[in-house]
């Protein structure tokens, strides 16, 4: 049963990095078209990917005891939802937050950025160490090593799928679905054989 969760819980972390890489890129191209090819918008981007991603790092210490394979499972549901409903927003809401045809400055630029990407950047950032204390409570001796190794594992096969094979023959909604099937294909896996809980 341990030796089944340490393989679902790797499998979760290498799909989950595969889909993240995969959005982060769609992301940062979306960006470039509302924003006329900006480039400072990248790094506006970046830098809030990886505070969203600290701040949701820090969050996933409260878990404890309470983390478990079937909520890690959930967790990655919420993924698979919020990376579609993200592109819609930085798609659709631009036009709310600017007047048509402005030019963006820099400070409104970071907070429309920031506000779009809050969601999903969060969430993935307490999606890896989860992976983590849920290894951990089923598998005190469990290395945290081996989920950073399947995380960049993931992040890797997301980099390779996204450049030779996504970004030129799909949308980027598209891209997103279809980088998020494999999270969606192991987080159902864990959750049917799961323990239905008790009414």
């Amino acid at each position: 049963m341990k030796k089944n969760a340490d393989r679902h819980i790797r499998l979760i972390v290498i799909a989950t990095g595969i889909a993240s890489v995969v959005t982060q890129l769609v992301v940062i191209r979306e960006f470039l078209t509302q924003f006329n090819g900006n480039e400072f918008v990248i790094a506006l981007i970046l830098f809030n990917w990886l505070l969203l991603g600290g701040i949701g790092t820090f969050l996933a210490r409260a878990a404890g005891k309470k983390a478990s394979l079937p909520r890690l499972a959930w967790l990655s549901v919420g993924l698979i939802v919020l990376a579609p409903l993200e592109l819609l927003m930085i798609r659709y809401c631009r036009d709310v937050f600017f007047i048509y045809g402005s030019s963006a400055g820099f400070y409104p630029t970071f907070a429309y950025a920031f506000l779009t990407i809050v969601p999903y950047g969060l969430l993935l950032g307490f999606a890896l160490p989860y992976s983590l204390v849920t290894a951990r409570n089923l598998l005190p001796a469990f290395s945290g090593i081996r989920v950073y190794i399947a995380d960049n594992i993931g992040d890797t096969l997301g980099g390779i799928l996204f450049s030779f094979a996504l970004v030129a023959w799909v949308t980027p909604f598209q891209a997103i679905c279809i980088a998020h099937l494999p999270l969606l294909f192991f987080a159902c896996r864990v959750l049917a054989h799961s323990p239905r809980p008790k009414i």
